[in-house]
């Protein structure tokens, strides 16, 4: 008499496991270095808003440039600062230097410098100064 067999070996079952688990370890790191860059390119478009909102101030006043008074006090319509993508909150605009997913700005009389900060590095350094330009 022919017996059917019913059901997975423990054999084959701990090769689909182990075939998961591969899978998984592939698939993490990869889904969170996305993650990182998706976040790293919303500072880019941060700074790039930063940088409008600072041309359209200088358009308002003269070619003046905003300082760093004018920024916590108006330089956004509506006082809403963009989104922090690493913490959720209010996007900070503050002096240069390294503040994960925050913004930087320095100015000079006739130019300035608006910075983006990823989870670890500057990813983004956006100037007037024509000078301080690679092409």
């Amino acid at each position: 008499m022919l017996s059917s067999k019913n059901g997975l070996t423990l054999i084959e079952m701990m090769i689909v496991f182990i075939a998961i688990g591969i899978l998984a370890a592939i698939a993490v790191p990869n889904f969170q270095s996305r993650a990182t860059r998706g976040k790293e390119a919303a500072v880019k478009v941060n700074a790039h808003a930063v940088q409008q909102v600072v041309e359209d101030w200088a358009i308002c006043n003269n070619g003046a440039y905003p300082g760093p008074d004018d920024i916590s006090s108006g330089l956004f319509p509506g006082g809403v600062f963009p989104e922090n993508p690493f913490t959720s909150a209010a996007c900070t605009i503050a002096a240069l230097g390294f503040s994960q997913g925050n913004i930087g700005y320095m100015m000079t009389p006739g130019t300035y410098v608006v910075e983006g900060y990823g989870e670890s590095t500057m990813v983004i350094s956006l100037t007037n100064d024509k000078s301080s330009r690679v092409d």
